[in-house]
């Protein structure tokens, strides 16, 4: 059978379910979860069930008081079942109380639980997972969607079985006294069975609408808050209304078809449950004509009636209910049950020291729908003690490369080393703890600017943390903040410019002291002092670690001892490791660099994949490239910093990252 024809099987199988089919494959998927708070859940279950036994014996007790003291108007005949019913009222509510209370502990530690493996789940996915699905819908299936499943996990099992065992108690209390009458009364069961069965699996395919529109609303107002600025000024506001008016009225249909479907159950029992009352008061009193029924004996029948029908009532609107809390759970199993792209191999292994020798070999990465593959056939190395840089136009692959980095990805072809060891063969944890990553668009967490520092070495020594906050930048900006180091960033950083959250991102890179850094872009967005302060500072770093930098910024280029470019996922040309001794540089004024940075075809001797060592001598001998500023060296991928269409005399300074020309050697 082909796997195409087995999932066509299978989703014909799944659409016929019903809906208590669908609640079983739920509830076994749930109940190992579960199985931790058995004891507090089977101790809130006979709490509560004692609690349903005292009402019984006050039902009968009222019935006693009735003909012994009511009936005959005795007070002597009052006193005992009064004092034994207050008793139990007592008890019985004592019972409820902590019965009650173990419950909500059982599904309060349930649901954190279940938040918590929910979350570790994200934490395997890949970049493209959450490419895939909005963040407002995963945020639905954390808030409503975890609270809907107590209803058939936790509060649902004790309340299932609680009010089953109160029908029985109360039909055989009933059964006891009269049973003839009880047998009347026990008419209506079937027929308001039959009706909350009809309801069962519409709920559910009426809940799972809800729970998607729920998901669709969440999405756009997540999008609202974290692209306000944007819709303002491009003056979107209006249009992003009728998008929430339009998930709102599909969310609002869904849901009033459930709250019709839930009133008119609750509806159709109590006028079931009125019907047969009158039926059974008529009988009885029929009874009590003839001599045959005690006045007592009649009410006390009516309580027990009373009592069952509110159990029955119970037991149908939970099955109605299930429904929804069916469709939560099945988006919360599809989320644990997501494949991991990347997970620790069985027999990976801890990394014990680190040097920081990192080798691509033949590595080549292609996404499942992509027509071409984003990375084809890359080799190079990144060597301690060198700062290399990563250049090549826009959408070749080098972020991707970052990625494979530490395992964000693994590659469909080739394998990645570090320090000869193949990174599958590494356990995830030990590896990002040996490289470090600054991405491009500077991520930071709802806290303070210390807390952003120190994230992920909270018990950091003060003084490596204001060290590290200077190299990158930081210092300077933090004491003028409101509370210095203490003052809070907001959601995302939001208090803090563009400029100044990258900074804080490498100054946390730094504090790490990882022996792989690679930074994305470290200087875009950083003025002229701060992004030299940056650029020293790696220099610096790259002395006793490995340090890859992705850029278009001429002065990283002119300090690197490695050059990389990258064209249409491969690499185009590899500059060798400069020896300042016999004044060697990569050849940043290649033809590769030039048809990278000018958009030329690639016509030259470098092949895709193949690695150039470029170690050919320079036109100015015996000076190394990291030793040249950008307007003195090597002039690579600059746009003169004046109007289009005017030329820039040789003196005057450019704008790196704009690349119009062709990178030449600079000419004495």
């Amino acid at each position: 059978m082909s796997a195409r024809h087995a999932a066509r099987t299978a989703a014909g199988a799944a659409a016929d379910e019903s809906g208590t089919a669908a609640a079983r494959r739920v509830l076994r998927r749930l109940l190992p979860l579960v199985r931790p708070e058995r004891g507090l859940l089977l101790a809130a279950t006979a709490l509560v069930l004692a609690s349903t036994a005292g009402e019984t014996v006050t039902v009968w007790l009222f019935g006693r008081l009735t003909d012994s003291a009511l009936v005959q108007a005795s007070p002597q005949a009052f006193l005992m079942p009064a004092v034994l019913w207050l008793a139990v009222a007592v008890a019985g509510g004592a019972c409820s109380y902590v019965g009650h209370c173990l419950q909500a502990k059982a599904s309060g530690r349930l649901l954190t639980r279940l938040r918590e493996l929910m979350l570790d789940r994200l934490h395997t996915m890949s970049p493209a997972f959450f490419a895939e699905r909005p963040a407002g819908d995963l945020m639905t299936r954390f808030g409503s969607d975890v609270d809907a499943v107590d209803e058939l996990a936790a509060s649902g099992l004790v309340g299932a079985t609680t009010a089953a065992c109160g029908a029985v108690c109360f039909t055989a209390a009933a059964f006891v006294l009269r049973w003839d009458l009880a047998l009347l009364a026990c008419a209506a069961a079937p027929l308001y069975w039959l009706l909350t069965r009809r309801l069962a699996g519409r709920v559910h395919e009426v809940a799972q609408e809800e729970r998607a529109a729920e998901g669709r609303i969440a999405a756009v107002v997540e999008e609202n808050i974290t692209a306000n600025s944007l819709i303002q000024t491009h003056g979107m506001a209006k249009h992003e209304r009728r998008r929430l008016r339009q998930h709102g009225m599909a969310w609002f249909e869904a849901r009033l078809v459930a709250y019709r479907m839930a009133t008119a159950n609750a509806v159709l029992a109590t006028l079931l449950e009125t019907v047969f009352v009158l039926a059974v008061l008529y009988m009885g009193t029929w009874e009590i004509s003839a001599g045959r029924l005690t006045v007592g004996g009649l009410l006390s029948f009516a309580g027990f009636l009373g009592y069952l029908y509110g159990p029955v009532q119970e037991l149908g609107e939970l099955v109605v209910s299930v429904g929804t809390a069916v469709s939560s759970g099945e988006r919360i199993i599809e989320l644990l049950d997501h494949p991991a792209e990347v997970e620790d191999h069985p027999d990976a292994r801890p990394l014990q020291r680190v040097r920081g020798h990192l080798r691509f070999e033949r590595v080549s990465l292609a996404y499942p729908e992509a027509t071409r593959p984003t990375l084809d056939d890359v080799s190079f190395t990144l060597r301690p003690g060198e700062l290399s840089v990563l250049t090549g136009p826009s959408g070749v692959g080098k972020s991707t490369l970052t990625k494979l980095m530490v395992r964000l990805h693994d590659p469909s072809a080739g394998r990645v080393l570090l320090d000869g060891q193949d990174l599958r063969d590494i356990t995830l944890a030990s590896l990002r703890r040996a490289v470090t990553v600054v991405a491009q668009d500077s991520q930071l967490v709802d806290g303070t600017l210390w807390q952003n520092l120190t994230w992920s070495i909270p018990d950091a020594d003060p003084d490596r943390v204001v060290a590290a906050a200077r190299a990158a930048g930081v210092h300077g900006f933090a004491l003028r903040l409101p509370d210095g180091y203490e003052t809070p960033l907001g959601q995302s950083g939001r208090r803090l410019s563009g400029g100044q959250r990258r900074r804080v991102a490498i100054a946390r890179a730094l504090l790490r002291d990882s022996p792989v850094l690679i930074l994305d872009e470290p200087t875009a967005g950083l003025d002229d002092d701060v992004a030299g302060l940056v650029v020293h500072s790696l220099r610096r770093l790259a002395a006793r670690r490995t340090v890859l930098v992705i850029t278009h910024d001429t002065r990283l280029v002119a300090q690197a001892d490695a050059l990389i470019v990258l064209d249409r996922g491969g690499v185009l040309d590899r500059g060798g490791v400069l020896d300042p001794r016999a004044g060697h540089r990569p050849r940043a004024g290649s033809g590769a660099w030039e048809r990278t940075h000018t958009g030329e075809p690639h016509t030259g001797e470098a092949r895709t994949g193949e690695a150039h060592t470029g170690n050919e001598s320079c036109e100015q001998p015996g000076r190394p490239l990291r030793d040249r500023t950008h307007t003195t060296g090597i002039r690579i991928g600059t746009v003169p910093a004046t109007s289009p269409g005017r030329s820039t005399s040789p003196g005057r300074s450019t704008s790196p990252g704009r690349s119009t020309r062709r990178a030449t050697p600079a000419r004495r």
